[in-house]
């Protein structure tokens, strides 16, 4: 049974929550979190992280580590309560936009990412790793339908998308996991194609349908004029580092971000079948 709460070297953290599929339990302190599970996977997670650092990815600093009991734990810097996704709902709630003040504080969060992972560019094409991050296969699995669609798709966009070197990839960007201050929940960090992230950060809300019918639905949405800036900003980047434009590959971005998004979630069949049918939607222009 995960205790609900912890003391360490005289600090008290609080159960906040398991992470699904995975042994790791959080905890939150005064202004810290503490991660916990298995020795492997924190072990795995300190080193990733310390690899961020030193990319100058704007993540959290950890401050301790060690063992309690039989499991390993690490702490880091806590970048505060609110994600940026509070505030741009609170956004919409008042007014039916995301405010201009925290649509900045987005992009100065993108501009310190962005440039970190092209910091951390190879030339090395890790395919298998990023269909494997996108949960190709396991989507394979559960729509046997579409299975060979898919396939055909991605081998389309392989070839398309090899334009970008590989990058370090946070696999989940979006602003439930962005603060003023930072980035968070990178556990899941693995190479993509440069763009990836950028892209799928607004990608990521259009995955989700507006009626609030579904087990879960949008609460907030980019307007165009602010979708515009966007791309403007992080395709000025990959211009002056030599790169094609991001926005030149929406499409091929999104495809990989929904197939991420449809797979495992039986859970939520009618979330579920919606997101099917944006797989679907979003092949047809690769065919």
């Amino acid at each position: 049974m995960t205790p609900s709460e912890l003391t360490i070297n005289k600090d008290t953290y609080r159960y906040v929550r398991t992470r699904e599929q995975q042994d790791v339990s959080v905890y939150q302190g005064k202004n810290t979190y503490l991660r916990m599970g298995s020795v492997r996977t924190i072990q795995s997670e300190i080193g990733k992280h310390n690899a961020l650092l030193y990319y100058r990815f704007p993540v959290p600093k950890i401050t301790e580590s060690g063992w309690f009991l039989d499991h390993a734990y690490y702490v880091e810097e806590s970048f505060g309560k609110k994600q940026l996704s509070k505030f741009f709902i609170q956004d919409y709630n008042t007014r039916k936009e995301i405010s201009k003040t925290h649509f900045t504080d987005l992009l100065s969060i993108v501009d310190k990412f962005a440039r970190a992972q092209l910091g951390s560019a190879t030339h090395k094409k890790f395919w298998k790793d990023f269909f494997h991050a996108i949960h190709l296969a396991i989507l394979q699995k559960e729509a046997p339908s579409l299975a060979k669609d898919l396939e055909r798709a991605c081998s389309m966009i392989k070839k398309k998308v090899s334009v970008f070197p590989f990058v370090v990839s946070h696999g989940d960007f979006n602003v439930h996991n962005i603060f003023s201050k930072g980035v968070i929940d990178m556990e899941h960090v693995t190479y993509a194609p440069a763009g990836y992230d950028l892209v799928t950060l607004i990608a990521h809300t259009d995955l989700f349908p507006r009626a609030a019918t579904y087990e879960y639905h949008r609460w907030y949405e980019f307007g165009r004029d602010q979708k515009q800036a966007y791309f403007s900003f992080i395709d000025k980047l990959y211009v002056r580092a030599g790169l094609p434009r991001p926005s030149l590959y929406k499409k091929e971005f999104q495809f990989c971000r929904a197939v991420w998004s449809a797979a495992q979630m039986q859970r939520y069949p009618k979330l579920q079948a919606w997101r099917f049918q944006i797989v679907k939607n979003l092949m047809k222009h690769f065919f």
